[in-house]
């Protein structure tokens, strides 16, 4: 008796197992269709006619219908969702993107553009996508919105894609945006009164809502006047504007803003500006601009506005210096990130230029052809120093040559970053001028020099060097002024 009782719960145990079993090996469903699309409140009910493979819904509605708030009814395939939701009113003036998310996450949008009964015309909007491979201009065509951008448009070939003044272009989605190919161009011609604006969904006004600009093209006729990148930069770790390997490009009174990544992103230190002129930047989560070597700033300066930014900085990676370069003042500071600067020409900062040094970075004058020249003045010095806000200490300026190297009316806070090293450290035979110069709060000793030198120096202070503040490193004698 107890053996049958036995077996009728083993049964019973094992049925369950297996329905449990079943039940957790069924694979999420991937189906993110919409089946239909009606504005039931409408009499009659008006029924969007849908493209499948284009992924885009078409509704025509009668005359004097308000469009700026219908609610359609969304039937989806199942265990599908959808953004916004089904009745939910949006304005149809414009065309509205509509994501469909599968039970396994993956994700369609729809396009819906719903046009009035007898107020349809070519200047309607345009819908682009996949490659453009001959010169083509955009016309301004006077509709809100001109051009609607699927996916991704490619200028491809020799092909130079002009956009005139007042062109509003709307990507469809966070996976759109257009990519300038490696001999393709291209030319935003906006005027001071009627930019040409790149943005994102009508419903959609959130940064990341589109892509990217991408320009891999190092053709002198880029140019990019009068434009603004608004909500884009979906991909966080990069930007609006995207500048590849050996690219380059010229902004001129251009705004970016309310990017989910950098304003301005360049993948590597081959990619450049040819010229940077009263552009703002602003509200980009990253910062403004990611630059992978120091010379892409070059062409920053204070017309350029970078304001309201959460990272308040440029970012710069790589700092090499093997051509002669000048660096001017900027609305925000300079952060050097990844790489030691280290100088093999001659590097120029002019007044009010501010770096923020990361922990362990130096700047580095090469011993045969390095120099550094700062040029601050009294109402603008030159600033160098670590992140503020943080504790770390920065490695100091290594002068290895004697060919000039010259600071006049410049800080030095939180260097000397090495044991029995100094915030400025000078090399055998090496020569530097210092004017008006103070040295701050060094980890180690202010400045370090050994028995052949060269110095000039006048009105030089120190001020709270942890050790002391000159140190000859080749006697271990310590002083409190220079020598």
């Amino acid at each position: 008796m107890n053996k049958t009782k036995w077996s009728a719960q083993g049964i019973i145990v094992l049925l369950c197992l297996g329905i449990f079993l079943f039940s957790g090996c069924t694979k999420p469903g991937t189906e993110k269709q919409i089946l239909s699309f009606v504005f039931n409140e409408l009499d009659p009910p008006v029924e969007g006619i849908i493209n499948e493979p284009a992924h885009t819904i078409a509704a025509t509605v009668p005359t004097g219908t308000d469009v700026s708030g219908l609610a359609p009814i969304i039937t989806l395939s199942d265990q599908a969702e959808v953004t916004p939701e089904s009745g939910i009113p949006n304005d149809f003036s414009m065309p509205v993107s509509y994501t469909v998310t599968a039970e396994d996450g993956s994700e369609v949008i729809y396009i819906v553009t719903v046009t009035i009964e007898g107020g349809g015309s070519s200047d309607d909007p345009q819908y682009l996508e996949g490659e453009m491979s001959e010169n083509t201009t955009l016309k301004n065509r006077n509709n809100g919105i001109d051009y609607i951008i699927n996916n991704w448009l490619y200028v491809d070939g020799n092909a130079m894609l002009t956009i005139e003044a007042g062109v509003t272009i709307a990507f469809a989605s966070a996976s759109s945006g257009i990519d300038i190919h490696e001999n393709a161009g291209i030319h935003t011609a906006g005027a001071e009164n009627n930019p040409v604006v790149f943005t994102g969904p009508v419903n959609n006004q959130n940064p990341g809502s589109w892509y990217a600009l991408i320009i891999r093209s190092a053709r002198n006729d880029n140019a990019l006047e009068y434009t603004s990148f608004l909500n884009g930069g979906a991909s966080v770790d990069f930007g609006i504007i995207e500048i590849e390997c050996g690219a380059k490009v010229a902004m001129r009174n251009c705004l970016i803003s309310n990017s989910s990544g950098y304003g301005i992103f360049f993948h590597n230190a081959t990619g450049d500006l040819i010229a940077f002129e009263n552009n703002e930047i602003s509200n980009c989560a990253k910062g403004p601009i990611y630059a992978s070597g120091l010379h892409q700033t070059r062409m920053c300066d204070l017309s350029n506005l970078m304001q309201d930014n959460p990272v308040p900085y440029i970012h710069v990676s790589q700092s090499d210096i093997d051509e002669n370069l000048t660096l001017e003042a900027t609305t925000v500071p300079r952060f050097i990130d990844e790489y030691d600067i280290y100088v093999t020409k001659t590097l120029t900062l002019e007044a009010g230029v501010t770096l923020y040094m990361n922990a362990d970075r130096s700047i580095d004058i090469n011993e045969s052809t390095g120099k550094l020249i700062i040029n601050g003045t009294t109402d603008q010095p030159v600033i160098l120093t670590r992140m503020p806000g943080e504790t770390y200490f920065w490695g100091g300026i290594y002068v290895r040559s004697d060919i000039g190297t010259t600071l006049q009316h410049c800080r030095i806070d939180y260097a000397g970053r090495f044991d029995e090293e100094a915030a400025v450290w000078l090399g055998w035979d090496a020569g530097i001028v210092l004017s008006d110069v103070e040295i701050a709060y060094s980890k180690n000793y202010g400045f370090a020099h050994g028995e052949e030198y060269s110095i000039t120096h006048s009105n030089v202070l120190f001020t709270d060097c942890t050790l002391e503040n000159v140190y000859n490193y080749e006697t271990g004698e310590v002083s409190d002024t220079l020598p």
